[in-house]
């Protein structure tokens, strides 16, 4: 990844046609990771989001500015840095909370902003790339439940985001409507938090025979643990990992195949206008219009430890 660099700024930023976003000094935009450090190895979908972001802006020569923090008080101070610095022309926000201080503090700010990932098609006051987390989950149970599982697991994200209360009402409504029972137990995307909730699922007097997860560093953790318990993948037990968007999964030890879908910053990014008429469009517009986008529809991909009857594959 490139050193994130900020320019000076000498306009404030605004909106150009469509909902987009216009980069109009700094040529910089700004990007707030409130998770440990040593995460973001970790969690393909964020070096995803990065590499995304970088490829469309550094076309025009712009920037990115990366800035990681231990929690949301700490990214609301860097915003405020920020928009009294004149530092960024935009911010792309991730991980939205139920009733998400962040927003108001942006809006305050007056520095536009794109959400990736919302729990709703649109959002209003701010550019939006949308992924139906929901529809995710539905395939995942639906097509987990057409192979015969009858209890199916779930070891979800942080429960205070707002996408993962969107997957987990779906995949408990979509268990509850083909007759399965459902069992979701939280966990913070990092493998030890996934060997601890496998565990507890599949330590349970009635374990299920199929266990979805939130991210794919948490699936390789489940199977760790179904190798330490003796149970065969899939035989015993089939896993799946209900992901994002399809990062580099070979780093995990599960080759993928099939078509890749393009890095998610490049959607995050494409809301910024970049044309030479942004500054002049800036001055005429005042805070950014709500703009909404289809990141992907959800899918189902086997991957090659799934064997004919068993579902051990990934959801994208």
């Amino acid at each position: 990844m490139t050193a994130p660099r900020a320019r000076s700024v000498t306009d404030r930023p605004g909106t150009g046609p469509a909902g987009t976003l216009t980069a109009v000094g700094a040529d910089a935009i700004g990007l707030v990771l409130a998770r440990p450090a040593r995460m973001l190895g970790f969690e393909p979908f964020f070096m995803e989001l990065i590499g995304g972001i970088e490829e469309t802006l550094s076309s025009d020569d712009r920037s990115l500015l990366l800035h990681v923090v231990p929690d949301h008080h700490a990214e609301i101070a860097a915003y405020r840095r920020w928009g009294q610095g004149d530092l960024v022309d935009a911010v792309v926000l991730v991980d939205l909370v139920v009733d998400d201080p962040r927003l108001a503090v942006l809006g305050e700010l007056g520095i536009p902003t794109v959400v990736v990932g919302g729990p709703e098609r649109s959002l209003p006051g701010v550019a939006h790339v949308w992924i139906d987390n929901a529809q995710a989950m539905r395939d995942a149970v639906a097509y987990l439940v057409g192979l015969g599982h009858r209890t199916v697991g779930r070891v979800s994200g942080p429960a205070a985001l707002a996408h993962t209360r969107s997957r987990t009402e779906a995949f408990l409504d979509e268990c509850a409507r083909r007759g399965a029972r459902g069992a979701v137990v939280e966990a913070d995307y990092g493998q030890e938090s996934g060997t601890r909730a496998t565990r507890a699922l599949l330590g349970r007097n009635d374990p299920p025979s199929a266990v979805v997860y939130d991210n794919d560093v948490m699936a390789v953790a489940g199977l760790g643990v179904a190798n330490e318990l003796g149970l065969g993948v899939p035989s015993d037990v089939s896993l799946l990992a209900a992901v994002r968007d399809e990062p580099r999964r070979a780093r995990h030890g599960r080759p993928g195949r099939g078509r890749r879908a393009r890095p998610p910053g490049v959607g995050a990014a494409d809301h910024v206008d970049r044309s030479p008429a942004a500054p002049r469009r800036a001055r005429q517009h005042g805070t950014a219009r709500a703009c909404g986008e289809r990141r992907s529809d959800a899918r189902v991909t086997t991957r090659p430890l799934t064997t004919c009857g068993d579902a051990s594959g990934v959801v994208g």
